[in-house]
């Protein structure tokens, strides 16, 4: 899984094993924009963690158009996201799915 290999080099690898609410958490406190494909729990767990009074640093989650594998598909739709939008956005707190809907 593409977040376990980037958790495990980033930081020594402090936020593998970490469960989704605590990942969030801890991201609000780093600062990275998580980016995922767990469309089912991680928008929940954001909920749960903002109903907590805490923040997660905010999350990008593709939709089920783009598929796993699509990682070339992936890493375009990021990138033109984040070189068009993504970048000047305040992400605290914020969810997008991409792509975007029209």
């Amino acid at each position: 899984m593409l977040v376990t290999r980037a958790l495990a080099n980033w930081q020594d690898g402090a936020w593998l094993g970490l469960d989704a609410a605590a990942l969030l958490i801890s991201s609000a406190q780093a600062g990275p924009v998580l980016v995922a494909f767990d469309r089912a729990t991680l928008p929940w767990h954001a909920g749960q963690v903002l109903r907590a009074g805490e923040h997660h640093a905010g999350l990008v989650l593709f939709r089920r158009t783009v598929r796993s594998t699509a990682h070339g598909d992936r890493a375009r739709l990021l990138t033109d996201f984040w070189a068009h939008e993504g970048q000047t956005w305040e992400w605290v707190n914020r969810i997008i799915y991409l792509p975007k809907s029209p």
